[in-house]
């Protein structure tokens, strides 16, 4: 009997060590410093504010309605949505509202569960990410370090088989 109540113990220790060595720990993004976005419902921290679920990566697109560069990138990243699906991905914007959840709608990002949809100023989005042009596509591993950034819009698939299979 206490034979198997070590055994079940030393089982149940070495799980709980597994989890928490793997992207399901709660520490996942920790090393992602702070950058706080708007939403229509109020301003929201990431990454706290990322949507729930454990992810292999984060990508951080900036964006804006009216870029015809934008849309390309968002249709390129519906087309790759079966890669996507395992990345949360937060899109910024420093448009007004109107224009961002018009930009939303069109692509039906309100039903994409690892989707976020907010707004900063031009000067925060540099301070945080060194970058002004949109598209602009920064991509951080499930600690938060980011990996790879890029201007325009490149094609996500070989950019995360290299970094995240």
């Amino acid at each position: 009997m206490l034979k198997s109540f070590i055994g079940l113990l030393v089982y149940g220790l070495l799980a709980m060590v597994q989890i928490g060595c793997s992207g399901q720990s709660e520490n996942q993004f920790d090393e992602f410093a702070p950058f706080s976005i708007e939403r229509d419902t109020g301003s929201v921290t990431l990454p706290k504010a990322l949507p729930v679920g454990v992810w292999k990566g984060l990508l951080v697109v900036k964006f804006n309605s009216d870029c015809h560069m934008c849309c390309d990138k968002m249709n390129a990243m519906i087309r790759e949505e079966k890669v996507l699906d395992e990345f949360a991905i937060v899109l910024i914007s420093s448009e007004e509202w109107p224009a961002i959840k018009s930009f939303e709608m069109e692509y039906q990002l309100t039903n994409k569960s690892n989707y976020l949809v907010g707004q900063t100023n031009e000067e925060d989005f540099y301070k945080r990410f060194n970058a002004v042009g949109a598209p602009f596509t920064a991509v951080f591993n499930e600690r938060g370090e980011e990996v790879y950034r890029f201007d325009g819009n490149a094609s996500l698939l070989p950019i995360l088989r290299a970094f995240f299979e």
